[in-house]
């Protein structure tokens, strides 16, 4: 998945769905996603990818989403409200118990 460029998307930017576990190889890079009503580029839960050189600002959610997913540096994401430079790779933390 390269060089994307999404703005003011009423919804997600770039949102990838699925999975290919244990591969940690597919690229995601040089995307940009500014301006969106939710996050820049999400990878939900699913994992396999390596994230490098995207551009994620400004956006209602987060900026670069991409738990279990590879950091392959210089992703850039500010202004979002959440998952800012370099991104959110580390799991999620756990639902809040009701």
């Amino acid at each position: 998945v390269r060089r994307n460029h999404v703005r003011n998307s009423a919804a997600t930017g770039i949102r990838l769905t699925g999975s290919l576990a244990n591969t940690g190889t597919v690229p995601v890079s040089k995307n940009h996603s500014d301006k969106n009503g939710g996050d820049g580029i999400s990878l939900g839960r699913f994992d396999g990818y390596v994230l490098t050189k995207n551009h994620a600002n400004k956006n209602a959610g987060g900026g670069i989403v991409a738990y279990n997913n590879t950091d392959g540096g210089k992703n850039k994401a500010k202004g979002n409200a959440f998952c800012n430079t370099p991104g959110c790779y580390a799991n999620p933390p756990p639902p809040p118990i009701p």
